[in-house]
Parts: C-alpha cells; structure tokens; sequence
C-alpha cells in the first residue's frame, strides 16, 4: 500500500514553490473551501504562491477564509458562493476557473451523510451524489481539457476510505466515494502524458468542524484523527506520483485487509462492526 512521501512539509520550500508554480499555474480553484480540509488547502496552495478561486456554500466562511489568506500571503482570493450540488451553479463555477485559466483544482465540498441506508432522506442522499459525483465530473471534465491544451494542470477529488471497503451504515457516501476514486485513478493514467495530475485523496478522520458533528466517538478515535493541514501537505506530495493517496496508516492497513484480502463477507462484515464502534448513535432510528 501507498505511504506518505518522504519529505517534510515545506523542507526546501522556497524551490517547491517555485516548482509547484510552474507546474500549476497562477490559478488555483477549491470547493468546499470555508472550512476543514477545503481551508487547509487554500492555505497551503496560498504559501506557494498560487492566487484562489474559493468556492462553498457559506458565504460568511469564504468572507473569514478570503480575509486570512490575502493577510497572511498578498495572494488574490476570489470568492464565490454556490451550492454545487445544483448542476447551473456548478457550470457557473467552471466557467469562471476557465476564465482565469484554473490550473489546478481541488474538488474537495462533500456532505457527510452518515446512517443506515433507508433512515436516511432521498433528498438528501440525491444531494451527496449531485454534490460529490455530477460536480466533480463537470469540474475535471470541463477543467483538464484547459489543462491538457495548456500541457500542465491537476486535480485533487476527494475520495474516502470508505470507498474501499464499501462500508454498511454510510452505504451511499462510500458509493460516490467509489465514484471519485475510481475516476481519479483512471484520469491519473489517462491523462499522465498529457501533462495533467489527477490524484484521489482518501483523507480519513480529519479534525474539521463537520467530524465534530458527526456523532463519532472521539474517546474511540481519538488516536486515529489527524490535522487537516498534514493531511493536505502529503497530497499535494503525492499529486503526480500516484493515482491514489490514503493519508492514515490505520485506513491503508483496513484497505489491504477488509477491502482486498478478506473474503468479501467476511471484510463487509467487520467494516459495519467498525462503524458501529466508533459512531455509537449511527444506529438509532430516525423519525420520519
């Protein structure tokens, strides 16, 4: 299985971001970028110099994130509010990444909709797939074709471990997380001549606000979460050196056993013994 790269964060920074520039371009675009992961990549795509087309629902976060980063690098930020998982405002974000020549994109807005399959609305389940499938697919579609003709780009879709092992009791997030995984690591071989990185980042328990409200059980996982800032470092390592990237040892070593040498039952099995675990209320029926 994939470990993180061997180099430090920001160890040699000032010939990565020069590098990093040449590579990607002036222009960088992030969904789900007013918080969480989102925001840990606006910073760190900021330190490298690259200027920010920041895109989340919550227009208040974008004002607060936007604020920080011109402060603390002199990059442009430019915000813009959306609800991706409406097709129109998802072509209406393409279309302003085309204008400013986008040359990487981070398409990281996500709804954790976490429970047992029919506790859980149509709606918003409908919402999920919309958000993490249709606008990553119309992002990247749209996005690497600008990039292939300028010969460089990338792009980062947030997958999950889940996807993997295609956890009971989240079965519809792990299945558009599937979804993501499966097109990032067959772009990553597409289009790896053409000059454009595609990486999936199966981040794993990250401390961000929304797995605060989760329902997890943090005495439990509390060993297993990881900073989000950490977690997006050895991304962007990874962009352009493999078509996948797990950033926790404990979900790489689930992966190689619950997801491939376990026989199936068995490996779906102890994935729900798993979310049981360490989301105790998961469980607990909803009222309609």
């Amino acid at each position: 299985m994939d470990s993180p790269l061997g180099e430090a964060p920001h160890a040699n920074y000032r010939m990565r971001k020069k590098d990093f520039q040449s590579r990607y371009g002036e222009f960088a675009c992030i969904t789900g970028a007013g918080s969480g992961i989102g925001e840990a990549f606006a910073h760190a795509l900021a330190r490298r110099g690259l200027n920010l087309l920041l895109a989340d629902i919550d227009a208040a976060a974008l004002e607060r994130v936007s604020r920080e980063l011109s402060a603390a690098y002199g990059v442009s930020v430019e915000r813009f509010e959306a609800d991706l998982s409406v097709e129109a405002e998802v072509n209406a974000l393409a279309a302003r990444a085309e204008a400013l020549e986008v040359g990487l994109l981070i398409s990281n807005a996500g709804i954790a909709a976490l429970g047992p399959f029919l506790e859980l609305s149509l709606e918003e389940q409908l919402r999920a797939l919309d958000l993490h499938c249709r606008a990553s697919l119309i992002l990247t579609h749209r996005l690497a074709k600008k990039m292939r003709a300028r010969g460089r780009g990338g792009v980062i879709l947030l997958s999950s471990n889940s996807a993997l092992l295609h956890t009971p009791l989240i079965a519809n997030y792990a299945a558009t997380k599937a979804y993501t995984l499966a097109l990032a690591e067959a772009l990553h071989m597409e289009m790896k001549e053409e000059g454009v990185d595609i990486l999936a980042l199966a981040p794993g328990m990250t401390d961000t606000a929304a797995l605060q409200r989760s329902g997890l059980d943090f005495k439990k996982a509390r060993s297993l979460i990881r900073p989000a800032a950490e977690i997006v470092e050895e991304a962007l390592d990874a962009l352009g050196h493999r078509p996948s990237y797990i950033s926790s040892a404990s979900d790489r070593v689930a992966a190689l056993f619950l997801g491939r040498l376990l026989p199936r039952p068995l490996g779906l099995r102890l994935s729900k013994a798993f979310v049981s675990f360490f989301y105790p209320e998961i469980r607990r029926p909803r009222a309609d």
